[in-house]
């Protein structure tokens, strides 16, 4: 964490700790037009500072709690590391960070690459109006461009939702900033940077979970195998909400009553009209799990949901939903959600990454969300980095995203995604040979035009768990379609 201190004495004392290793007459005429030539001129840890003169980073009060965490204390022990960031909502998204930071420190306790080590600055971008004003829009964007031109990042693991990546893509992509989501899963960002993907232009946006397609054909195929009549969807306005609604839509027999929300005011008049209605089945689509909470809060209180069925999505599947929903229990039994789940077949890597969660952080890492898809992010964008240091002349978004079509080479050795084959990953790539991996989140397989991967789709409930509730997979459901009780 943070120390105490305001910003200005962080500042002197970081720029007293890099002069020890510096002339202070190189120090004082160290103009600047940019935050890369002071990092060029001394390393991690300097920005071009409004004086016009090279001064030491202040982190942003929403990054604050990097790793190690005295990269911003001790800059002078991290000069030559390789930086990454990170860019979630704080609130919801712990163990998800705690995922992405493990890989990291398996990597630096490997000895890192080539002996440089890596470190993360984790930002924030949830609305909190102890921090500022931001909306979680604004701040992500300050955050992207932030991250990119303070901090110097040539890669982002993250945002964790789809209107995130939307709303920051243009400043990633203006500053070449390679994004690598494990959880934004719209079908509106395959083509979000390029139709194809080719050696030359691999893209800057890839993610280990799959395209929302799989869910929504798993959706209706479910919501048609039960009988449901008559269908209405309250969805999300956004490329998540909106892509879902009408992938679920093509996929029905008759068509579905649409309801949109951009606000609460929306939210409200779309569960009141729903619950008035006759319909036998509800799906409620949004990619903020606060939002699932206010419905089912809502819908509850109506008292108009009772006999109707409701369906929720990939985003509904966190732990703090229940929580905040559990007034809405009554409605519990009536649920049913989907969400990407790991390929049976690699189970074992599922497994050796939630004891190593464990290991690492004393805590149970839980099987809901996206934390296996979060690992696996990290630990490939290691992996991109690997490649652009073998095989190009810099490490920077698009030689890392060129790195990534080498992990789904087809014809190259069988590597699983865990500690002890990060050696084997860099012996490989200082060959230039490709690999193909398979991890605690399934097999990544990317196909190499769309850059897109796969993975089967479960269908869960909510079920009673002692004196609370737990989600509980009861079937899983291939590329295919075909479904399968859960293990």
């Amino acid at each position: 964490m943070a120390p105490p201190w305001g910003s200005a004495v962080r500042s002197s004392l970081l720029l007293l700790s890099v002069l020890s290793g510096c002339s202070l007459g190189n120090i004082k005429t160290q103009s600047c037009d940019s935050s890369a030539q002071c990092r060029d001129a001394f390393g991690f840890g300097w920005e071009c500072a409004s004086s016009g003169y090279c001064d030491a980073v202040v982190p942003s009060n929403r990054c604050d709690d990097p790793y190690p965490d005295d990269l911003f204390t001790r800059p002078e022990n991290y000069s030559d590391a390789i930086v990454l960031g990170t860019l979630f909502n704080h609130e919801t998204a712990f163990e998800n960070l705690q995922s992405i930071e493990l890989a990291v420190d398996e990597a630096n306790i490997d000895g890192g690459l080539d002996g440089t080590s890596f470190a993360l600055v984790h930002c924030n971008y949830a609305e909190d109006l102890a921090l500022d004003e931001d909306d979680g829009e604004t701040a992500a964007k300050r955050l992207t461009a932030w991250l990119a031109d303070n901090i110097g990042t040539p890669a982002i693991v993250g945002p964790g939702s789809s209107p995130k990546v939307e709303s920051i893509w243009p400043e990633a992509e203006a500053a070449g900033v390679l994004l690598v989501s494990p959880s934004a899963t719209s079908d509106a960002l395959t083509a979000i940077d390029g139709e194809l993907s080719t050696d030359e232009s691999p893209g800057l946006f890839w993610r280990t979970a799959p395209p929302d397609s799989l869910q929504a054909a798993t959706i209706a195929a479910d919501i048609a195998s039960r009988g449901s009549l008559s269908v209405s969807i309250i969805h999300q306005v956004g490329a998540y909400g909106e892509g879902l609604a009408s992938g679920i839509e093509s996929n029905l027999a008759s068509a579905p009553t649409l309801f949109d929300f951009e606000n609460s005011n929306d939210l409200t008049a779309a569960i009141s009209d729903v619950g008035n209605s006759a319909v036998d089945e509800v799906v409620f689509i949004s990619s903020d799990p606060g939002d699932v909470s206010a419905f089912l809060n809502a819908a509850d209180a109506s008292g108009d949901y009772v006999l109707k069925s409701i369906f929720l999505t990939d985003s509904a599947r966190d732990s703090d939903v229940l929580l905040t929903a559990a007034n809405a229990s009554a409605l519990f039994p009536n649920i049913r959600g989907t969400v990407p789940v790991p390929d049976p077949a690699t189970a074992n890597l599922e497994d050796t990454f939630y004891l190593s969660y464990s290991q690492r952080y004393g805590q149970d890492a839980g099987r809901d969300g996206f934390n296996t898809f979060s690992y696996d992010a990290s630990w490939i964008t290691l992996y991109g980095v690997a490649w652009a240091t073998a095989q190009e002349s810099e490490i920077s978004g698009l030689t890392i995203a060129r790195g990534l079509r080498q992990i789904s080479d087809g014809a190259g050795a069988d590597i699983p995604i865990r500690a002890a084959s990060w050696s084997d990953v860099q012996e490989n790539f200082a060959l230039g040979t490709g690999i193909d991996v398979f991890g605690a989140s399934g097999n990544l397989d990317y196909d190499p035009t769309t850059g897109e991967t796969s993975n089967p789709i479960a269908i869960w409930t909510v079920v009673p768990d002692g004196a609370g509730w737990a989600f509980d997979n009861e079937q899983i459901c291939d590329i295919q379609g075909n479904c399968q009780p859960a293990p």
